[in-house]
């Protein structure tokens, strides 16, 4: 494998051994600052600004308030729509309505965000 400079989410649920690949599976979700890409299970979802060592990466989450995710949930299942993974990014728009993960890279907010991450996760880097 190439040089990767990974940082991202993994569902609280997941166990993360010392060789875990990041973004590589459906449990997590990753921002490579060598390519600029963002992966979830394995695949591309888009593409932000690179990163290289000793740059300021900022993961800015938004949890809507209980009630709405409670309700958006029934919508979602009611719409055969995954709670669980990456379902849409938005070119740097907020929806208020699920839970959001945004990037800025040297304070500059990236393009793309993603929404309808897990509502409960844990940082890796």
């Amino acid at each position: 494998m190439g040089k990767f400079r990974r940082i991202g989410i993994v569902d609280v649920n997941k166990d993360i051994p010392n060789d875990y690949n990041i973004g590589m599976d459906e449990f997590s979700l990753s921002y490579d600052g060598s390519s600029g890409q963002i992966t979830h299970s394995g695949q591309f979802i888009c593409k932000n600004d690179l990163f290289i060592n000793d740059d300021i990466v900022t993961l800015e989450v938004y949890l809507p308030p209980l009630e709405t995710i409670l309700l958006n949930q029934q919508h979602q299942k009611d719409s055969n729509i995954s709670t669980t993974t990456i379902t849409s990014y938005r070119n740097g728009e907020l929806n208020f309505k699920t839970p959001t993960l945004s990037f800025k890279v040297k304070d500059k907010t990236q393009v793309n965000c993603l929404e309808g991450i897990p509502e409960a996760f844990r940082f890796c880097v």
